[in-house]
């Protein structure tokens, strides 16, 4: 069972430390404060487990390693009824019917514009203006 937070628990899964860590820092900047972090799909498990997300941001392929956040978010999707918000070097994947299975609330293309993340977030949490 979750721990009750009004606050949405938030899932960083980002192979590059920097842009985890200004993703992170961003996130707090608009006011969320349950927020972890993993650079893989398996530390990633192991969190969503302790930490019960409610979104994911994630990437959608990890360089040079089996692991994809496709298949990630469809166990957590399973296990956690999460949101995900892909961001990806790979924006053509938006059309993917394995991406679009998941339902993401966006694919946002890197590197990153904060006006999109900041959008993508208004819209589902009601954040005020920034």
């Amino acid at each position: 069972m979750k721990p009750v937070t009004k606050e949405p628990r938030i899932l960083i899964v980002e192979e590059e430390a920097i842009i985890a860590l200004e993703l992170k820092l961003k996130l707090e900047s608009l006011g969320f404060r349950y927020i972890e972090a993993a650079t893989n799909t398996k530390q990633a498990m192991k969190k969503a487990d302790e930490f019960q997300p409610d979104l994911v941001l994630s990437e959608i392929f990890f360089s040079g390693k089996t692991e994809d956040g496709i298949t990630l978010v469809k166990t957590l999707k399973k296990q956690f009824s999460v949101e995900v918000i892909f961001i990806t070097s790979l924006t053509y994947l938006a059309d993917d019917p394995n991406v679009q299975h998941l339902k993401p609330l966006a694919v946002i293309g890197k590197p990153y514009r904060e006006e999109d993340l900041i959008s993508v977030l208004q819209a589902k949490y009601s954040l005020p203006n920034h």
